[in-house]
C-alpha cells in the first residue's frame, strides 16, 4: 500500500473536488453542495492521515458519489500523486 497523504495534500484534493474549508483553532470542516462532510484535526500540515481518517475520508467520498472506491484509492496514495506531477 503505498503511503498515505498529508494534511496538505489532502486539502488541496478536497479542493479540487469542491470540498470548502472552515478552520477553527482545534479542526478543520470540509463541506461540499452535496451534503458530504469532513472533520480533520488541525495537525502540521505535513502530517500523514492516520489510517482510520484515511478510510473515513475514502468512504465518504465513495459514499457521497464523488468518486468511484478505485478512483478514492488512487487519489489518497502518493502513486497518484507522483504519476500526475510527471
Amino acid at each position: 500500500m503505498a503511503e498515505t497523504l498529508t494534511y496538505n495534500e489532502l486539502s488541496t484534493l478536497l479542493n479540487e473536488l469542491g470540498f470548502v474549508a472552515k478552520h477553527s483553532d482545534e479542526a478543520t470542516v470540509y463541506r461540499h453542495g452535496n451534503g458530504a462532510l469532513l472533520l480533520l484535526p488541525d495537525d502540521a500540515p505535513n502530517t500523514s492521515l492516520t489510517p482510520a481518517q484515511r478510510r473515513n475520508v475514502h468512504d465518504t467520498l465513495v459514499r457521497y458519489g464523488l468518486l468511484t472506491p478505485l478512483q478514492a484509492e488512487a487519489q489518497l496514495s502518493h502513486t497518484h500523486i507522483a504519476s500526475t506531477a510527471a
